[in-house]
């Protein structure tokens, strides 16, 4: 006999917490990454999401020759980096 319930319960809590990590790393990128800001200029609707599908709807889609075009503008790096350049362990190209 299988524990759907309780299947459901844990899977439930899991996507809750991942949820909310995924949502306070994206006010951080908001808050500190320029590249991000430019292209997503309305923050607050962060807090009126509740799920990855609200996200996903509300959340403008990058494009690799947006990071391409970003990098030549900016070099050596561009601007999507929501931490200092030493901050970073390691780059690959």
């Amino acid at each position: 006999m299988s524990n759907t319930a309780g299947d459901d319960n844990v899977a439930a809590r899991w996507e809750h917490k991942r949820w909310a990590n995924f949502r306070n790393n994206l006010t951080q990128v908001l808050q500190f990454n320029p590249f991000q800001q430019k292209n997503f200029s309305v923050p607050k609707l962060v807090n009126e999401w509740n799920c990855f599908e609200d996200f996903i709807r509300g959340f403008p889609f990058t494009e690799k020759q947006d990071l391409a075009w970003d990098r030549e503008e900016h070099p050596p790096y561009g601007t999507n980096l929501t931490f200092p350049v030493s901050e970073y362990k390691k780059f690959n190209q």
